[in-house]
């Protein structure tokens, strides 16, 4: 739980951070400082209707995190491939800009919904209100990185870009939580998404009663703690039938 917790906490931050940091950078796009605010956001508003749909497909909610972020950050580091120097393409640069609050605003809305799902209902608020505090380190951070922009222009683009990848990357660690049974206890949420041992008696026990004419008792221990059995010749003789019951 403290390694999801972890990365949920870094999910929130780069959210924040790259939201925040690309709406307060729209005056340093070039163009037109109305329009640009304008226009970022507006493409809000088809942002948060496409992650409504995308959250119920087959993407799920782990790779709809992660394809949002990488996008959203491929589209930031781009910027840099755009000459500033030439005022014709100055549309081209605010358009990756825009695609990238885009998509960092449908990974906003996500993440929201995963974490609730990821964090068992025990600890649920508690977990939320970690991951928000992240989230408001990185909105005060965000106004401080535009500064760096002095150094050199697409310099904060770049950094939003690559927080946003790396973030998107770590989502894939996490568990897929679309129709699956949510967690409810702190013991279900570390287990959940962890692949389960099956357990050796009850293995034995359908073995049993696939080929029953091959069995007619087996010796098996028994550890009634972890309910774990293991074939111990000539331990105990204890009847299939009783495992089974």
């Amino acid at each position: 739980m403290r390694a999801k917790s972890l990365n949920l906490f870094y999910n929130w931050f780069t959210n924040s951070f790259v939201y925040y940091g690309l709406s307060l950078n729209t005056s340093n796009l070039g163009s037109n400082d109305f329009l640009s605010a304008f226009v970022s956001a507006a493409v809000e508003i088809p942002a948060y209707a496409m992650s409504i749909f995308i959250l119920d497909s087959r993407l799920g909610r782990r790779w709809s995190l992660c394809l949002t972020m990488v996008i959203g950050g491929i589209a930031c580091i781009s910027t840099v491939f755009v000459p500033a120097c030439d005022s014709s393409l100055e549309w081209v640069g605010v358009t990756l800009s825009m695609i990238g609050k885009f998509a960092i605003s449908a990974s906003f809305a996500i993440v929201y919904i995963y974490t609730a799902e990821l964090y068992p209902t025990s600890i649920r608020n508690v977990g939320m209100g970690l991951c928000s505090m992240s989230a408001r380190i990185g909105g005060m951070l965000a106004p401080q990185m535009i500064l760096i922009g002095s150094i050199w222009e697409p310099l904060p683009l770049i950094v939003f870009g690559a927080t946003s990848v790396v973030a998107g990357l770590l989502a894939i660690l996490l568990p897929e939580t679309y129709n699956k049974k949510l967690p409810e206890t702190l013991e279900e949420g570390e287990n959940f998404g962890k692949k389960v041992k099956k357990n050796k008696a009850l293995e034995v026990t359908e073995k049993y009663t696939e080929k029953p004419d091959l069995y007619n008792s087996i010796d098996v221990q028994v550890d009634m703690d972890n309910q774990d059995g293991v074939v111990n010749n000539g331990f105990t003789d204890i009847p299939l039938e009783k495992i089974s019951t």
